[in-house]
């Protein structure tokens, strides 16, 4: 984004791109606040992340002089998956110039056979309805699920070669509850037995959610299941 200047016009530049194919069409809306002119261009936009259309410019005009936040939507469809996410564009503007700093996320989230999660690394959290923060917000500004990392579990029915620990991912919900754990590699390594093993052990421990900005969310844990024969 060019600097906007009091009284003086300035380009904005965005461009919307990502590891899509060519068939994903995106829609994006911003929203400028009071004392953001729009003078040229639209707020609403839509085009395709790997196509020529993946990037449009508008100007506007800064007209108060104090910190503006202009915010924008995306919604990327690509098949039967839908990406979403909100960015805020902050900038301090003064009679002279603007102070304009990165962009920043605060929401990622995406829609996948119906169900709603949060991008969180390479795990995407289940989750019940949109949130106004990211995983990064979790790490950086508030407090991770916290409860046992380490387990044992006696299995009667585990055909598979024992003990063995598994490495789990859990994923616990804003009520502290687990709502879906699997296995960090592919089950096939141990047998599903010792998996389904695994999985009971972590639903019958008890979890502390994440924490961040003041109320209890969603999070992941990684749990070591030990599994060994019953007795």
């Amino acid at each position: 984004m060019d600097e906007p200047r009091i009284g003086k016009a300035a380009r904005l530049w965005v461009n919307v791109g990502g590891h899509y194919d060519t068939t994903a069409v995106s829609a994006v809306r911003l929203r400028l606040p009071a004392g953001i002119r729009l003078v040229s261009g639209d707020t609403l936009f839509r085009g395709h992340p790997r196509g020529r259309d993946n990037a449009w410019t508008l100007v506007i005009r800064a007209e108060t002089p104090r910190r503006h936040e202009i915010r924008g939507s995306v919604s990327i469809q690509s098949g039967p998956i839908v990406d979403e996410g909100d960015y805020v564009l902050a900038f301090e503007a003064t009679a002279d110039t603007a102070i304009v700093e990165r962009s920043r996320p605060v929401r990622c989230e995406t829609v996948r056979g119906g169900r709603r999660y949060r991008y969180a690394g390479e795990f995407l959290i289940p989750i019940e309805r949109t949130e106004e923060f990211t995983q990064t917000d979790i790490e950086h500004l508030g407090q991770r699920a916290t409860g046992p990392r380490e387990l044992d579990v006696a299995c009667a029915s585990c055909r598979g070669t024992l003990p063995q620990t598994i490495r789990m991912v859990a994923f616990v919900g804003a009520d502290g509850k687990v709502v879906e754990a699997r296995a960090r590699v592919t089950p096939l390594r141990f047998g599903d037995d010792l998996v389904a093993g695994a999985k009971q052990a972590i639903s019958g421990a008890k979890y502390r959610p994440a924490r961040v900005k003041g109320r209890a969310v969603a999070d992941w844990v990684l749990v070591d299941v030990h599994v060994s024969p019953a007795r």
